[in-house]
């Protein structure tokens, strides 16, 4: 695979507690990413933001998420705007993303919806460890139809994410999701149903159930 970039684009953050505050205590990007300075919020979390000067993802490109959360931590991570997944010829596009989640800690993934151009190809693989039960995770995976508004629906080549949850050293949760709308009727019951937006959320390690229907009420009215 051809990586117009020099070496693999890599976006690594750490959190750390520090006098009962998230603060981020290592962050380390190269080209076309970079990290925002934290926003902090009302709920005692940070919220941050990769940005990148890359018009989207293009074809060869090589990406490499690298998120950890110390104890006692909480943080959102988000993107700058929606991802668009460029045309390809002959090559796609990867990510690799590894988080952890440490102790009584907390991270909203919720990167804005991806966009696949038409004959766009992409790979994901999402590792993420749970230190134990109290780690708490809420993620979410929002992908377009394609560019409607260019007459553009599901004409991407194909859509691949893995993701693997373990908690406290034991495999819980799979998910394998392998989009191709040449061989499969996506537009119909039981998938996109005529919407243009799908998306995978995963709510992990709630144990009110008042707090699950609250979250899942904020998920659903943003």
């Amino acid at each position: 695979m051809s990586n117009k970039y020099a070496e693999i684009s890599k976006v690594k953050i750490r959190t750390l507690n520090k006098n009962g505050k998230t603060i981020l205590d290592d962050v380390y990007f190269t080209s076309p990413f970079k990290v925002a300075p934290p926003f902090y919020k009302s709920d005692d979390f940070i919220k941050v933001i990769i940005m990148s000067s890359s018009a989207g993802t293009l074809e060869g490109d090589v990406q490499d998420y690298d998120i950890t959360l110390g104890d006692n931590t909480k943080m959102e991570l988000t993107s700058q705007s929606f991802e668009k997944i460029h045309t390809m010829i002959d090559e796609e596009a990867t990510r690799d993303c590894d988080i952890y989640i440490g102790k009584n800690s907390f991270l909203r993934y919720n990167l804005l919806p991806t966009i696949p151009f038409k004959d766009s190809a992409f790979k994901s693989n999402i590792n993420i460890k749970f230190e134990d039960s109290s780690s708490k995770l809420i993620f979410m995976d929002i992908i377009n139809c394609g560019r409607v508004a260019h007459g553009e629906k599901f004409e991407y080549k194909y859509y691949k994410s893995y993701v693997e949850v373990e908690c406290d050293n034991k495999l819980v949760y799979v998910d394998n999701t392998n989009y191709n709308p040449k061989e499969m009727d996506i537009e119909n019951f039981g998938m996109y149903e005529g919407y243009t937006h799908f998306a995978n959320i995963l709510i992990a390690n709630f144990t009110n159930n008042n707090e699950v229907l609250n979250t899942i009420r904020d998920i659903l009215k943003n």
